[in-house]
This record gives structure tokens, sequence and C-alpha cells, in this order.
């Protein structure tokens, strides 16, 4: 039997807005007697004890800390989200009074609520209120605000506290929301009130946030985050999980504390973990039974009805759900819904879309199927005609697919599909249709073909005989027959760009733009692929004309999104030529279209990447993170296995931690790349990650690292061959064999090498490339006594890098560099501007360079990485030839704290030992 509804929701109108009538009704007298004669349970009055084991949360506390500051504090979320847990952690370590009441819906009476409040404030001081409760248990007929006045004038008298009420969802009485709002309204300035509910209780809250006078925490602020999911099970449940295992759990809940401690309970002494995670669902019984009975069965048997016929629904609005549930008051329901906090989450301001807590639709779908299955198909139907009539046609397939509808699911896949077939959706809609149904429709098989190889579900090897057989079937006369060909053509030159093979790109692209039709929708992915490939190959030139020319065409038929992706490459053939402007400009008019679409896209991906390199460049690390955070967020969308995506983000995001000392995160992001390289099987992608391995190793002054990178890989100056042109390489292995050479000191081995990489960069049109290579160019000459030549190649750089204002390609080459920019001499104003900033860009603090050097030798450190004050101390502590031991003693520190410092200093300084250490401290006027 059903139990009856305790926390049902009321549907007038008029319940869900603050009535603001003044409180002027007597209090009955029957209420009165009936209080008088009742009893107060003082368990009611007492916070609940603090738990041993809990997840500590300080930036919970800080909030709530904070919010003292205001008028109410409001912690408002469904069951199970650790709202009591939480105030009462809180407030044991808060050295704030607390007068608390836990509310409980027979309390749903004027007087015994206000009885039960005075009896709370007594429990800090036994005088506060005794007027109020004498006139509330005698046959006066004061009003209830008299009764409320005499109280705040108690409460305006004592030290500050804070009252908590819990559990206020279960108040119902439009008298006690007004009461408490009057005391709200007048509580003293050293009183803070604190609701927790799992509903929005009527007050006027738009009123008190307007105001600043509001608090508030919601389910959003109160899910576990991974590393507290991680504490709750391993310490409080104490199950020892992987991490994960720890991740499944935390999906499956969501972060609801909740679930998660039903989900441990039913873990504990379990030896079959992982099928449980597997099977772990809104079936499983603890949270079936803990939902069923803390939410649904208490509704009313309309919104029971409601909630049952939505649930199929991913996501819902009032106009979709009046066509799933043939009501007409869907809007009104879902706002009710979520006032109550009944696991519904909405997806945007405007209360538009909402969607249910994933277990909690669970829940539903499971009840769904056992008390009425033969009415799911009917509303998937609904659904999916909904969707279509309104253009979501997404999800319109998705409910077609439910319902069996396969004529449905034909007709909308053909509209959605192309050009955008490299989505996995889009292959698993396709391999839910029977292979029946592909052998009787040949577009449709074509058009799985192209899915399947785009998504490298399968090896284009496996899949082409298939395909051939199709073109060999088909009727001379077949209108697919005379463009099968140019298709078969296509799918080959696409499975040639995923295996890397970027000549064979092209020269397939060449072919099937040859044999498709002018109007054929896959011309404008194959000018995408053939220019990326071109790109690929560092072809600037022709990527450029390639990637305007896939611009051009997919703008003229309306593809968006290979528009936004051929974009993001262009701007980074533009970065390769040197073009940063022009390339941010175009970045941002990519990003300009982010907010028009709903799902992440590739080239959104692309650019945020692309700028957040640009910024990088410029040195603005902060601007940098901000868009090279978005990318990665987009990457686990949109990135997967996709290494060109991996790169666009990783690689920068890698380069910017490593500039600001993050050195392990650095070369954890080259070891994402590399783990994606090797999934893919790409031997181009790991290799190139072992040479920024490897340059990362040169700019920590980490040689013999970088020296076995070289040893490993068969690489030696001194090995290649006489005719450099005869070497095929990618850039930037030779560009790091280079460095490591030069930082060998064998700079003169490296000069031919790195003349030859110069020469092929400027035939390419690759100014980025020639301008670092002209940077090692000058480095190298350096090192070997020929400053003046030295000079000379450094001043080419500056005259080429001056108007597009590159930073970090200078200041990444560290100190060698920045010496030789204090030496430069006859430029001009501009030019002398110019080496003002990438010097200042040198070092962590705004220095302005002395005229005279001499003077103050010690104004400018010139290092990427300044050396702190004590390391300075320990570094002249060096310089007199004092031992660690003594170091220690004189700066009263730990041997092991003087190893720390030591280590710090010889890699800022690139340096492996002490005698190093000190002639380069001297060179550059440290010491």
């Amino acid at each position: 039997m059903e139990k009856p509804p305790i926390n049902r929701l009321d549907w007038s109108p008029a319940r869900q807005v603050y009535e603001p009538e003044g409180v002027v009704e007597s209090a009955p007298p029957r209420e009165m007697a009936d209080i008088h004669h009742t009893p107060l349970l003082t368990t009611k009055l007492h916070m609940p004890r603090p738990r041993t084991k809990i997840v500590y949360r300080p930036q919970l506390d800080e909030r709530l800390q904070e919010g003292l500051s205001g008028s109410l504090t409001l912690i408002s979320a469904p069951a199970g989200f650790g709202k009591t847990t939480l105030l009462a952690h809180w407030l044991a370590q808060s050295d704030t009074p607390v007068a608390w009441l836990s509310l409980e819906p027979a309390d749903n009476a004027l007087v015994r609520f206000l009885t039960y409040l005075i009896a709370a404030l007594q429990t800090l001081d036994q005088e506060i209120g005794e007027t109020s409760l004498a006139l509330l248990q005698s046959s006066s007929s004061a009003t209830v605000e008299s009764i409320l006045a005499l109280l705040i004038n108690d409460l305006a008298n004592v030290p500050s506290f804070a009252l908590v009420l819990d559990d206020y969802h279960v108040i119902e009485d439009a008298a006690i929301h007004r009461a408490l709002n009057f005391l709200l309204e007048h509580l003293p300035l050293q009183i803070r009130l604190i609701i927790a509910a799992r509903a929005d209780p009527p007050l006027p809250l738009a009123r008190l946030r307007a105001r600043g006078q509001l608090t508030e925490l919601r389910a959003a602020d109160l899910r576990f985050a991974t590393k507290e999911v991680e504490t709750f099970l391993h310490v409080v449940m104490q199950l020892d999980l992987s991490p994960n295992e720890v991740a499944v759990l935390q999906d499956r809940t969501e972060g609801w504390i909740a679930g998660l401690q039903l989900a441990a309970l039913s873990l504990r002494g379990r030896t079959d973990v992982s099928a449980f995670l597997t099977a772990f669902t809104g079936s499983h019984r603890f949270v079936l039974d803990y939902l069923s009975e803390e939410v649904f069965f208490r509704q009313t048997v309309t919104v029971q009805s409601f909630l049952l016929h939505t649930c199929i629904l991913d996501r819902l609005n009032g106009s979709l759900a009046n066509t799933v549930t043939a009501m007409a008051n869907g809007q009104v329901m879902l706002e009710a819904l979520e006032h109550a906090n009944l696991f519904v989450v909405s997806l945007d301001d405007e209360r538009g879309w909402y969607r249910y807590h994933h277990l909690f639709s669970e829940v539903l779908r499971g009840r769904l199927q056992q008390t009425q299955p033969d009415l799911i198909p009917e509303l998937h139907h609904r659904a999916s005609l909904w969707y279509e009539q309104h253009g979501f046609l997404d999800e319109a397939i998705e409910h077609a697919l439910a319902c069996v509808d396969y004529p449905a699911v034909t007709r909308l896949i053909e509209q959605v599909a192309r050009p955008v077939v490299q989505n996995s959706t889009l292959l698993r809609w396709m391999e839910a249709l029977p292979k029946a149904w592909l052998d009787t429709h040949p577009h449709l098989a074509v058009l799985y073909a192209w899915v399947v190889v785009a998504n490298g579900a399968r090896s284009w090897s496996d899949i082409e005989p298939w395909i051939l057989g199709i073109r060999e079937s088909l009727p001379a006369h077949h209108p697919m027959a005379a463009e099968l060909a140019g298709e078969i053509t296509a799918m080959r030159t696409m499975a040639a760009e995923f295996a890397e093979e970027h000549m064979r790109t092209i020269e397939l692209s060449g072919q099937t733009l040859a044999l498709l039709p002018a109007d054929h929708w896959a011309r404008g992915l194959m000018l995408l692929y053939r220019g990326a490939a071109f790109l690929r190959l560092q072809e600037v030139e022709e990527a450029i004309a390639i990637l305007q020319q896939a611009i051009a065409l997919n703008e003229a038929e309306d593809s968006q999104r290979l528009v936004l992706i051929a974009k993001s490459f262009l701007a980074d053939a533009y970065v390769l030529r040197g073009q940063l402007h022009e390339a941010m400009r175009l970045y941002r008019e990519v990003l300009q279209h982010e907010t028009q679409h709903g799902p992440p896209l590739r080239g959104f991906l692309l650019a945020h990447g692309g700028l957040g390199n640009l910024f990088r460049e410029w040195n603005d690390f902060s601007a940098g993170l901000v868009h090279l955070q978005a990318g990665l967020q987009l990457d686990q969308y949109v990135g997967g296995s996709s290494l060109p995506m991996v790169w666009a983000v990783h690689l920068p995001l890698a380069r910017v931690y490593l500039a600001q000392g993050k050195i392990e995160e650095a070369f954890a992001l080259l070891s994402h790349i590399d783990e994606i390289a090797r999934t893919a099987s790409s031997s181009q992608s790991s290799t190139l990650v072992s040479a920024w391995r490897a340059r990362f190793h040169l700019t920590l002054g980490e040689i013999d690292a970088a020296a076995r990178w070289a040893k490993d890989g068969g690489l030696s100056i001194e090995a290649l061959p006489n005719d450099l042109a005869d070497l095929t390489f990618h850039e930037m292995t030779f560009i790091t064999l280079a460095r490591l050479t030069i930082r060998q000191g064998r700079a003169k081995a490296a000069l031919p090498l790195l003349e030859y990489l110069f020469s092929n960069a400027e035939k390419t049109h690759r100014t980025l490339s020639a301008l670092e290579l002209l940077l090692l160019q000058s480095l190298a000459y350096e090192a070997i006594g020929q400053r003046e030549q030295a000079l000379t190649f450094l001043k080419q750089a500056i005259e080429r890098a001056e108007p597009e204002r590159y930073v970090r390609v200078f200041v990444d080459e560290g100190t060698p560099l920045v010496t030789l920019l204090l030496n430069m001499s006859e430029t001009s104003p501009k030019q002398q501007a110019y080496i003002q900033l990438l010097l200042a860009a040198s070092t962590k603090h705004e220095t302005t360079l002395s005229d005279d050097k001499e003077e103050h030798p010690h104004s400018y450190q010139s290092l990427v990485d300044p050396l702190s004050e004590r390391e300075l101390e320990v570094l002249n502590l060096m310089a007199v030839g004092a031992s660690n031991e003594e170091i220690a003693e004189r700066l009263v520190i730990a041997v092991s704290t003087v190893k720390r410092h030591a280590s710090n200093i010889f890699g800022k300084l690139t340096v492996s030992s002490r005698t190093q250490a000190v002639a380069r401290a001297r060179e550059i006027g440290l010491l």
C-alpha cells in the first residue's frame, strides 16, 4: 500500500509566490490548549552530533562563515546531499553560538512552531522570549506580530548567534511562512538565520539576494568533487577502491552523497567490485528503496504520473512535457518540481530546460517498465515527433530508435549525417539498425561506410570490399553509380588522413575532387583534409590557399562546423607564417560562434588552443590559461583520440606550466599526448613528443636526459649525411638535436644543420621557425666566441619579431640570450623599447634597466626564473667555498634544505655543478 503524500506538492500558483501581507491573525485558542499540554521534545533543540569520520570541505565552511555577514543563509538541495551534516560539522568547528531547531510535519501549526522556536532560543539564554511564550500559552487575543515584536526586543539584547531551522521544507502553513518573514525582516544585526531545506521557502529571496543579504548553497555546491568522493569512500566508508572505480561511482551518482553512501554500504564485503559497479544503477535495491520512499511515494498521484511519463526524456521543457504526458501544465509542473528540489536540475538561467538526476531517472524508468511497459513505445514516439517538429533531430533519432521506428530513423539520419560523418553518436545510431535494413537501402549503406571509416570503428581494408560490392551490385543507370567511385576515393582519403599519411592524403584528395560532382557534399570535407595535410607538412602557402577554398565552399554549403575547423587551421597556418595578429583575428572569429551552438565543436577547441598559445607567446599566461583550460574541457567531448585536437591544447599548456615551474604537470601533459599517440599507433606523434620532452629537459638544464634521448633515437650531428637535403625528418627533432649540441659545448658542429633548417624555413615562408633558428644561430656563434656574428643574427630576429611582439621565443632561450640582448646596440628607439620589453619579461619582477650596469650590478636578474632571496644567500656562501653543512649551520636550516636550494640554483642557472653555478652567476652579475 502506498504511503500518504507527506511531502506533496501544492500546485496552486499562489503557494509559489511570497505573500507580503502583515502578520495580524490571532492564535486559535484550541491550538494553544493543545500545545500547552504537549511536552516538548528536547532532541529537536539539539544540533546533531558531528560524525567522527567526515569529508572536510573548507570551501563550504568558508561560504557558511561568509554567510554570517548577511541576514539569511539558505542551504537548499534534495534529500541526501548532506545539508544537516555540513551544518553540524561547521558549527562544531566554529565559535558561533547556535540555537538549533529540527522541524517535522507536526510543526505545521503556528503556535507549536513558535513555541519550539522560543525553546530553541532559550537553550542560549533562558530569559529570551519568556513574555512571548506566556502570551502564546494564554487565552490572550494578542496578534502574532505583537508576540514576535516582544521576542525581537529580547533578541536585541543578546550577543551574536545563529538560529538554525533544519528541514524547513516540511512547513506548509502559510501563517508560519509569514511569521518567519516578519522575524527575518526585523532580526537584530547580530542574529543570523540559517535555513536547511529540500525546497526553497516562500520567503522574499529575490529581495534579499538583491540586497546582498542572502548566502545560498545548493545541490551544485554540495556535490562531492573527485577528491572528496575518494576521501569519502576510502576514509569514511573504509573501502579500498581503485581511482577508476572511484570515478565510476562519482559518475553514476553525480557526487550525490546519499547515493555514494548507499553504494558503499553494498560494496562492503564484496569481492566482485567491478561487477557491482557495472550493474550499479537506479535499480540498485538501496538506491531504489531510498528514492522511492523519500521522494516518489510521497508525491500526489498527479505528480507520480508526470514523473513516470517524462522520465524517458534526457532533458525536457514545458512544451515537450505537454506532448509526452498529454497534459497542459508542463511548465508549471517543472517549476514546482524544481522548487521542491525533486532531483530536478535546471539547465539554463531562464528555467526553460530541465533534467532529472540520473539515478532518480533510472528509478522512475524502472518503475515505468514495471507498471506500464506497453506505454513506453508510445511515449518515445510522442517525444520523437516533438523533437523533429522543433528541429532537435539528434533527440528525435534517439527516441525513434527507442520505439523501433526504422523508417523515421532513416529519414532523420540522412538529414543530420552529412557532412558531419565523424561522429561516434552517428555510428551508434547506424549500428543499431538491422543489417537487413542496410542491405535494402544502399544510400544508408554507403553512409554507414562513411561513418565507420570516419570514426575509426574499422580499418579501411575491412570496409573497402563491402563498399566495392555495393558499387558492383548497382545497376549502371542507378543514380548512385556515377558518384560512388568518387565517394570510395574520398573514404580512402579520410583513412589516409587518420593514418597521418599526409602525402597520400594530398594525392587522394586531388583525385577525389576530380571525381566528385561539383555539388557533392564531400568536396568541402576533402578540401579541409587537403589543407590540413599541407599544414602538417608545413607547406604554409599551399595550406593557406587550400584552406581559404575550404572556407568559401563550406560557407556556401552552410557547413558551419567545417567552416570553423577550417578557419582554425587557417589561423594555425598564419601562426607558422608569423602573422600572429591575423591568426588572433581568425581564432576570435571562430569563438564568436561559440555561444550560438549547443554541443562543443572541434573548431572551438582548435581556436581556444591556438589563442591560448598566442597569449603564451605574448607572455600573458593568465589570458592564455583561460583559453587553454577551456580547450581542455572541450577535449573531454570532442578531442578523444584525435591527435590534432590533443596537440592543439596540451602542448601549449605544457609549455605554460614549464615556464611557471610546474614541472610535473608539464611532463604529465606530454605523457598524455604520447599515450594518445600510442593508442592511435602514430609513430610520428610519438617521435615528436620525445623531441619536446628532450627540449623540456634542456630548458631545465638536464643535459644528460636530453643526451639519452638523442642516443636512444640514434641521433647525432656527426652522423648526419653530407647532403642535408636528403633528410626526411620533422623539423622539431633536428632543432632539438641542434640545441643539445650547443649545450654540450659543440656549437660549431651544429651550425651547418642550423643553416640548412633556416634556409628551408625561409623557402617555405615559415617565419616562426625562421625566427627560432635565427636565435639558435646567434647562440651558437656566441658559444664559439664570435659575438659580432651572434649579434648580427639576433638583430635580424628582433627586426622580424618586433612587429608581431614575440616574447617567449626569446625568453625561453634563457640566460645566454639575455646576455646578448644586454649587449645589443645601434638599434632604433622602437627596437630598443622592444628589447626592454623582452628583458622585463625575463624576470618575475618589474625591473628597469640602468644605463650604467656597472654602477648597479644587481639591479636585474637576467633569468627566466629568478633566484629567491634564500637561494641568493646559498649562492653567496657557495662562492666562498662553504660546504653544505656549513651553509646549513650559518642559515639555521637542514642540510637537506641546502641541497634542495642548490638543486634549484643549478636548474635556474642551467648548470650542473657548484663551480659552474658560481661562474655563471658572476657572468650575469649575481655575484
